[in-house]
């Protein structure tokens, strides 16, 4: 169709987001589920090594900044709603993540693109992602299983 070329088409627009801002996921009643709902069906523009979906962690004091590419495995599309499924991510600290989706991720079904959503946009979803990684043991004390030990 010539549509998409048209300055008269409308690109499809997010008009719901769940779970709120900031929420915790996994936690309080909140899903390890993001779904993004459009004012039109929708599918992934391209399936190749990366979706173009990810969630951008922010900038912190005690790391660099995390990234996590969502896998075509852990998303679908359903009519006009995206899913994204977070419970596969291992975190090792509660911290904020941003959802990005690029410009080459998402169009409606008649090949109009989604221009995407980009950290500062005011349509930007942030949520909280808890710590998902189990504990791992660094130390034993006493060494050995030694016995009379001082306390």
């Amino acid at each position: 169709t010539s549509c998409p070329r048209q300055s008269f088409c409308s690109l499809p627009k997010v008009t719901k987001m769940q779970p709120p801002m900031l929420s915790v996921m996994g936690q309080f009643g909140v899903s390890w589920q993001i779904n993004i709902t459009f004012d039109r069906n929708m599918e992934f523009k391209r399936t190749g090594l990366s979706s173009g979906i990810y969630l951008q962690g922010k900038k912190d004091s005690e790391e660099a900044t995390s990234v996590f590419v969502m896998d075509y495995t852990s998303m679908t599309i359903d009519g006009p709603t995206l899913q994204i499924d977070t419970s596969g991510i291992l975190n090792d600290r509660l911290r904020d993540f941003d959802l990005v989706i690029t410009d080459t991720a998402l169009r409606g079904k008649e090949f109009m693109p989604f221009n995407g959503m980009k950290m500062g946009d005011p349509n930007q979803l942030t949520i909280s992602l808890k710590d998902t990684m189990d504990p791992v043991v660094e130390d034993f004390r006493p060494l050995n299983s030694a016995r009379s030990v001082a306390l």
